[in-house]
């Protein structure tokens, strides 16, 4: 194993680490990070047990085996890994003297990002690749600095370590086509945050499209494909919007909600309003408040 060495002093260091609360979706969540040796096993448990959390388990020296559900035995030998999916029951059923390995329990929202249809449903056993070894170091690395980006670089090693687990799994299952992208679009994102952030000015399509550097036919068309919406009735559709909520939430006049959407004055503003709800901006104000 090319893993740097390893002291019982940053063991100690890593097993206190404590990681803060995150609100991302699409974050790792760490509970726990242990070095785990022969002399210190004794508090592993033998018993058949089960947690509402990942548990991975890096071998870098000797064997260590488990039993799974189902009653499938599996033995790490160095330069091995298993993750454990939560609610799957699995005990510690073989250590040997010369056991050296980490392990860390960790969650992921499961839901919203590209582990929902990977592999880490069930357990998974790899091999440590060079990929991994490198995260792994990088945890120890950052186990002696301690500092405030310490549990942010972590966490992003253990998200490192997880997706070269899964690339590994899905080329060995055969398949040739890519793990499946996020159904976004950064150019999508640009344009539509653009608009948002600008709904104070009457922006053409030619105004995004220069701004996200594109043909506006060609930001028109994959706008279309994936929002079903033009362009044109998403900048519209936003202005609308923030229409209804000047006129819902504030004591502003018409002429001063025609100017702060960017409208030349309030004729134009009535006429737009209009259009898209059929009644006019003080109709709706009445209506809205009544």
């Amino acid at each position: 194993m090319q893993l740097e060495e390893y002291t019982q002093s940053r063991a100690n260091k890593l097993s206190k680490l404590a990681f803060p609360e995150t609100d991302s979706d699409s974050d790792i969540k760490v509970h726990w990070i242990r070095w785990i040796a022969f002399e210190n096993s004794s508090n592993v448990s033998r018993q058949k047990h089960k947690h509402s959390f990942y548990e991975a388990h890096f071998v870098l020296t000797g064997t260590n085996g488990y039993t799974v559900s189902g009653g499938e035995n599996i033995a790490l030998c160095e330069g091995e890994g298993l993750i454990i999916p939560p609610e799957t029951a699995h005990k510690v059923n073989a250590l040997n003297e010369d056991l050296k390995k980490i392990s860390i329990t960790f969650t992921v929202s499961e839901d919203k990002n590209i582990f929902s249809k990977s592999t880490l449903r069930a357990p998974l056993y790899f091999k440590l690749n060079s990929e991994i070894i490198a995260d792994l170091n990088g945890i120890l690395r950052e186990a002696d600095r301690l500092d405030g980006f310490s549990p942010t670089i972590i966490r992003n090693r253990i998200f490192g370590i997880l997706c070269a687990v899964i690339r590994m799994e899905h080329r060995s299952e055969g398949s040739d086509s890519p793990l499946e992208l996020p159904n976004s679009d950064i150019r999508i994102d640009s344009a539509k945050q653009y608009i948002e952030d600008n709904k104070n000015l009457f922006l053409t399509c030619d105004d995004v499209a220069r701004y996200c550097h594109f043909n506006t036919k060609y930001l028109n068309r994959i706008f279309k494909a994936q929002t079903g919406q033009t362009l044109l009735e998403y900048i519209h559709g936003v202005k609308q919007k923030e229409a209804e909520r000047l006129l819902s939430e504030t004591e502003l006049s018409l002429p001063e909600i025609a100017q702060a959407l960017g409208f030349s004055n309030e004729y134009y503003f009535n006429s737009f309003f209009k259009r898209a709800s059929t009644v006019s901006p003080g109709a709706y104000r009445k209506m809205i408040r009544s």
